[in-house]
């Protein structure tokens, strides 16, 4: 079990605003942050209980996955640090999609192109914002291995204190004008440092998740407002 959340100290002095004045030496210490954060994502062993039983959050390369310099998998493809949008999904992975056959899919791409999250983001990315997925900046909130199925519940204490120990400073490590959160969980464990990141000039917009179950017309009207903003 993970510690009891405390107050993350900023990673950047108090002055660094979320919309960067210049890329001078900005591209590398935010690549050295990440991957500060990739090697303590790699260290980090928790354990919870599942359906009456302990069990370990585990890692993708226990699965012979190689994602060793990232965070999480997915900014494998969604990995450009200098983007003005970042995307934060919930969790990325569980057991039971992993302990199958090695899918090379997943370790070309930092995720599954045919997963109907991926498919639906990627077709809202393209119609409301003209972006592709290696256009922007995307991670999980929680970049562990649940057990279980896709669907399989994590505690919300361990979102929050994955927030607090990669996401928050893969944020600020990033910058961006515009914080997308994808689903009710992001959204949930990032609440608390809304105000840390709303006055360093980061517009945060809470979305449905991808494969949220509505309608097309709802999930594009959840998108209305970021897209004015974006496209103005």
């Amino acid at each position: 079990m993970p510690p009891s959340p405390r107050r993350p100290m900023p990673i950047f002095p108090a002055r660094r605003r979320c919309i960067r004045a210049s890329v001078r030496d900005s591209s590398q210490r935010t690549k050295d942050i990440l991957n500060r954060l990739a090697r303590k994502r790699l260290e980090t062993r928790w354990t919870y209980q599942f359906k009456g039983e302990t069990v370990e959050f585990r890692q993708p390369e226990d699965y012979g996955y190689d994602f060793r310099g990232l965070v999480s998998p997915y900014s494998k493809t969604a990995g450009n640090i200098r983007s003005d949008l970042m995307l934060v999904l919930q969790d990325w992975a569980s057991h039971d999609k992993l302990s199958g056959a090695f899918n090379p899919l997943i370790q070309t791409h930092g995720h599954d192109p045919n997963l109907r999250t991926n498919i639906v983001l990627k077709n809202l990315l393209r119609r409301k914002l003209n972006r592709a997925l290696q256009d922007v900046y995307g991670t999980n909130v929680f970049p562990f291995i649940k057990a279980g199925n896709i669907s399989a519940p994590i505690p919300k204490s361990y979102y929050l204190y994955a927030a607090q120990e990669f996401t928050i400073h893969e944020v600020e490590a990033v910058a961006p004008r515009f914080l997308l959160t994808l689903g009710r969980a992001s959204t949930a464990a990032l609440i608390p440092f809304e105000v840390r990141l709303r006055g360093a000039g980061c517009r945060i917009f809470h979305l449905p998740h991808p494969a949220a179950r509505i309608s097309r017309v709802r999930m594009d009207e959840a998108w209305s407002e970021l897209e004015r903003e974006m496209t103005a």
